[in-house]
This record gives C-alpha cells, structure tokens and sequence, in this order.
C-alpha cells in the first residue's frame, strides 16, 4: 500500500483537459461577473457624483455584462441554472469577503485576475490547459 502511495506522488503532473480547463475558466469568469456587478453597484450607490466615479461604475456595469456574455458562451450545452448557479455563488462569496474585508479586499482579491480576463480570456484557457 506504501509503494502505490509513493507511486501517485512521484507520478508526473498531467495538464487539465479541455473540460476541466473550460469549467475553471467558466468559473473565472462567474467570479468577474459577479465582481463587476458588485463593484458597479457599490459605485451607484456610492452617492459620489464625480465624473470619474460615474465612469468607473458605468465601466464596471458594461464589463460585468460582458463577463456574463461569456459566461453564457462557455456553458453552451449546459442547463442555463448551471451558469446562474454560478455566479450565484460567485455574489454570494464576494459579498460576503465585501462585508468582511471592505472593498479594498474585494479589488485586491479580484481586480487583477479580472482585468487580465477581461482583456485576454484566451491568455486564461491557457494557463487552464497548462495547470498541473
């Protein structure tokens, strides 16, 4: 039992396949939808009325948009609950780590990965299809 044990753990690491890097990207992509919809509305609500506020609001309604687009896109096939399930979830952990950790500790947590999305999904699916 010992032997097949030490066997798994010096096994090389294989790559996700493609369903596997689909669904974590499909994932990544709930994750910045409900980010984007969040920072949106906490902007909006926000009561700022600078130019750059607004913008920044309007920016993060049309981005998290655009990740539910392609969201939508990624869970073709899938039962539309599957995708809605996710970003469900997605809301509900990142309201929750808002209320824990104020929104610096949402941006910090979720900007980057989000806005290296955003710009670049196909950069993302890749480091999917390369994860070990």
């Amino acid at each position: 039992m010992a032997a097949s044990i030490g066997l798994l753990a010096t096994s090389p690491a294989k790559a996700y396949d493609t369903p596997t890097a689909i669904a974590n990207l499909a994932d990544d992509m709930a994750a910045c939808a409900a980010y984007y919809t969040i920072v949106s509305t906490v902007s909006e609500e926000s009561g700022r009325t600078d130019s750059k506020w607004k913008a920044a609001a309007k920016a993060s309604k049309t981005s998290a948009l655009h990740a539910m687009q392609m969201l939508e896109v990624l869970m073709e096939g899938q039962p539309p609950e599957y995708a809605r399930s996710k970003l469900l979830l997605h809301t509900q952990i990142e309201s929750k780590a808002l209320a824990n950790e104020g929104f610096d500790g949402l941006l910090f947590q979720y900007s980057d990965m989000c806005k290296s999305l955003m710009e670049d999904p196909d950069s993302r699916m890749h480091y999917w299809l390369e994860k070990k």
